[in-house]
């Protein structure tokens, strides 16, 4: 008899999923965050705190290099429309790093034991006023040489990006609160979440890019050049086996993502790793105008599972929905109740997500797990406050 874990992430957009998370080689995946701080009014500078996120594969005998020890991050001016110039270069040491926790298939017959290590590099920089904002850039080689889906990966780089409006917007960007590196079933579908808080409540859309390579691609920690030529190049595809930024996993495989929630599906038809980016634009009031920019690259794990069918939830307001979204204005109260039930395995069921955080959301939300054998039911609620929206 099999356990079954049930994992239900709520975002301040209360949006209910189950879902299959985490796992990862060499360079896997990362991103650029950046939360502002303050304005000088009187030097006409802004102050942000940045942080780069790398994550690499840790597993091998002998194991992979280790995280760097730093990481150069650049800052670029608008030249031209193609040309971006090099403002500020910082070198940013590693502030801390720590072992992914991978999932161990909820109890089933599988645990792929697969290390995966997250480097974190924070440090604060301040950035004169510009009309046209910044290009936050950092670029490392190399990807893991066993990824399927690009051809030569182990001598491909990877850049991560980050746009800065100007500083009179007052904005801190998109963070993502989950490791880029799920594990995915082979010939099933698996819904995934990419997990997202944006401080200023900013409207976020969501889709598929070409992953970055970079300026200077396949070598190792180079400084970030002089100037910087847009658009940023591109990943190569192993097109001749029909692999591209909208089939992934190559002929027979499925990649969707929802602009509006970021809510992902994935049906590889075969084992192996491969890579996609998420790119996020933010929008703030009417202006039709994205005023940052975000992306990351994900490795996606594809392994075989074992023959499992999912619970059914009950009860189930509609049973053709894959998601159910609940909005509400700041300040209103919500209270609904959520089950799941199987005729043959055990289930857990939890949720979690920084809605939950009173640091973060404050009131929090409030949710009890439960677990039992064939059913498993609980109840959320939320009583918002008029500072709450987003």
């Amino acid at each position: 008899m099999k356990n079954k874990v049930l994992l239900i992430a709520v975002t301040a957009l209360l949006s209910l999923f189950t879902s299959l998370v985490s796992k990862a080689t060499h360079l896997m995946g990362g991103s650029i965050n950046y939360t502002y701080l303050s304005f000088n009014s009187t030097t006409q500078t802004a102050t942000y705190s940045v942080t780069v996120k790398i994550y690499r594969y840790c597993t091998g005998n002998p194991p992979p290099s280790n995280l760097p020890q730093s990481a150069d991050l650049g800052a670029y001016i608008e030249s031209t429309s193609n040309n971006k110039v090099l403002f500020s270069s910082t070198i940013i040491p590693l502030t801390s790093s720590s072992f992914i926790t991978l999932p161990s298939g909820g109890g089933c017959s599988f645990n792929p034991n697969e290390c995966v290590e997250e480097g974190l590099y924070t440090t604060q920089i301040s950035l004169p006023f510009q009309a046209k904002g910044y290009y936050l850039i950092y670029e490392n080689c190399c990807r893991n040489g066993n990824i399927i889906n690009l051809n030569n990966p182990g001598g491909t780089s990877m850049t991560f990006y980050a746009y800065v409006p100007p500083s009179f917007v007052n904005n801190s960007s998109p963070i993502f609160v989950d490791a880029p590196v799920p594990y995915v079933c082979a010939t099933d579908t698996t819904s995934l979440l990419n997990s997202v808080i944006d401080p200023d409540g900013d409207l976020l859309t969501y889709s598929f890019v070409t992953p970055f390579s970079g300026f200077n691609n396949g070598t190792p920690q180079p400084p970030p050049p002089a100037n910087y030529t847009f658009p940023i190049s591109l990943v190569d595809y192993d097109v001749a086996n029909n692999f591209s930024v909208t089939q992934p996993f190559g002929p027979g495989g499925i990649a969707s993502i929802n602009g509006a929630t970021g809510l992902t599906q994935y049906s590889p038809p075969a084992l192996g790793l491969y890579v996609v980016a998420v790119e996020i634009k933010e929008f703030r009031g009417t202006n039709p105008n994205p005023i940052g920019i975000t992306r990351r690259d994900l490795q996606i794990i594809v392994i075989t599972c074992p023959p499992n069918t999912s619970p059914n939830q009950s009860p189930d307001p509609d049973s053709a929905q894959v998601i159910t979204t609940y909005n509400i204005r700041a300040g209103q109260n919500i209270c609904f109740d959520i089950g799941y039930t199987d005729p043959t395995d055990s289930l857990f069921l939890n949720a979690n997500g920084d809605i939950f955080n009173s640091l973060v959301t404050n009131p929090p939300a409030t949710f009890t797990s439960d677990s039992g054998f064939h059913a498993v039911s609980s109840q959320f609620c939320w009583n918002s406050s008029c500072t709450q929206a987003g």
